[in-house]
This record gives C-alpha cells, sequence and structure tokens, in this order.
C-alpha cells in the first residue's frame, strides 16, 4: 500500500512538472515573437541599393550639387550627348567676403576675385542629373584681375555660355577700361567623346577701339588645320575685301579635355 502511495505521488509531481515546462515554453515563444516584432527589419547593401536606384539613382536638382557657400552666376540647358534630354552646363562661384578685396590701383573700388567652377551635367531618364565633367583649375576667370584692375568680367561681359548642336560653347570677351584700346574675344567649342569632353576648336578675334584694325584666329583641332585672317577693319562696311586669310597646319595631338583647361594653358604646345 505504501508502496502505491509513493508511485502515485511520484507521477503527480512529474506531470506538474512537464506542465510548467511546456507554459514556460510556451511564454518564451510569445516573448521571442513579441521582439522580433519590435526589432527594425535591417536591410543588406544589395536591398538598399535596389530601393534606391528605383526612386533616387542621382541628385534630382542641379542646386543639390552646389557647395555651401556658392552660387549659380551662369547656366546654359541644351542636349549634349543625343540622348534628347535637356543636359545643363552651369558656371558657379564662390562667394567669401575675404575674396572681394579693395582696389589701389585704377578701374573698380572693390575687386571681385572669388574662383569660379565649371559644371556639366546630364539629365537621365529618371528624372535626376548626373554630374559628368567639372573643370575649377581657373579656365572660368574670375570677375575681377588683381593684375589688371581695368580688365572687365571676362564672362559677363559680353561673353557667353552656348549648348548648340550637341557642341558646348564658352566665350570670354576681354575689354579694358583703361591701358589698351584692344578687345579681344576667345571661343573654346567642346565635343562629348569618349566619355569627356574634348576641346575641338578655337577661336579668337581682336580689334582696335581707336583705329579699328581687326584680326581673328580659327583652329580645328580634328583636322589640325589653322586659319589666320588679317586686314579687316570695324568701321568700314566692306572691310572683308582687304582681308588676308593664311591656312597651316597645326601638329596633331591628343585633344585637350575640358577638366584639363586652365587660364594659362598653351593650345599649341
Amino acid at each position: 500500500m505504501k508502496n502505491l502511495r509513493y508511485l502515485f505521488f511520484v507521477t503527480l509531481i512529474v506531470l506538474l512538472f512537464q506542465i510548467s515546462c511546456e507554459n514556460k515554453s510556451a511564454q518564451n515563444q510569445k516573448e521571442l515573437k513579441s521582439q522580433k516584432k519590435q526589432v527594425p527589419e535591417i536591410k543588406t547593401d544589395k536591398d538598399t541599393f535596389q530601393v534606391k536606384a528605383k526612386t533616387d539613382p542621382e541628385k534630382k536638382l542641379i542646386k543639390d550639387f552646389i557647395p555651401k557657400g556658392w552660387e549659380i552666376i551662369l547656366q546654359e540647358r541644351g542636349d549634349l550627348n543625343g540622348d534628347g534630354l535637356p543636359d545643363e552646363a552651369v558656371i558657379i562661384q564662390d562667394q567669401k567676403k575675404e575674396n572681394y578685396i579693395v582696389n589701389e590701383n585704377m578701374g573698380v573700388d572693390i575687386l571681385n576675385i572669388n574662383p569660379r567652377t565649371l559644371l556639366i551635367f546630364f539629365k537621365t531618364k529618371n528624372g535626376g542629373y548626373e554630374l559628368i565633367a567639372k573643370n575649377d583649375r581657373g579656365f572660368i576667370e574670375p570677375e575681377n584681375s588683381e593684375i589688371n584692375s581695368c580688365l572687365s568680367d571676362p564672362l559677363l561681359q559680353d561673353g557667353n555660355l552656348i549648348i548648340e548642336k550637341d557642341l558646348l560653347k564658352i566665350s570670354f570677351n576681354y575689354w579694358l577700361s583703361c591701358g589698351s584700346y584692344y578687345v579681344n574675344n576667345e571661343s573654346y567649342t567642346f565635343r562629348f567623346q569618349s566619355n569627356r569632353f574634348a576641346l575641338i576648336g578655337y577661336d579668337h578675334t581682336d580689334y582696335n577701339r581707336a583705329s579699328g584694325e581687326k584680326n581673328s584666329t580659327s583652329v580645328n583641332f580634328l583636322t589640325g588645320k589653322k586659319s589666320t585672317t588679317s586686314g579687316g577693319n570695324m568701321f568700314e562696311e566692306d572691310d572683308e575685301q582687304n582681308t588676308k586669310t593664311t591656312w597651316t597646319k597645326i601638329s596633331k595631338r591628343d585633344l585637350y579635355g575640358l577638366e584639363n583647361m586652365s587660364e594659362d594653358i598653351n593650345l599649341f604646345n
């Protein structure tokens, strides 16, 4: 009899222990599920890239590329790579106060020597912009010059930025309010090829404001030909009658890229 009572109590204890373990296991599973709901899903780099590729593969606006403290001073739109989408060429300028300096010579009272940068963007099919080319080597000269304080802004004083027939054209006009009667204009033509903007053409004209004497030079870097025209006069209606044009060959070389252009570059080296 005693053995039967002992066996009954042992069996009861075992059953109670099993029920307790099952209850704890069920409670742990509920807590684990609850914790999983509270922990955010972690995406892999691949997942993140795929999401971004669908919504914002490039920067949406041109202004998103502009560094803090800089502003756009000139902007031109047009197709540069033949895909039918409106690309953009933008010139930006720093706005540092310390680069506005007092001029103690002839010319304007305050010289703005803040640097300028040229940025080229391709429009994408997704509606954003991709930065394709950049020049911050002084090719786009500042508004004023410390060396020649009489020089007007080469870019915004009759200079220009043009996109036409898949070509990018940048021209500078050098007009002096004192020190010289000569006016010079330089124009550079770039075309996007071999994944970069290559310099394919250069044009230069100069004339004397007093005498009207005019000369011009045109270079085609693709053909290696250069033309020089002299004898013209700004004050004569039929000035071309007295002009003389000479054609010469220049040594062919690798085309300059937009990123390599600087204010002191020698195109005929």
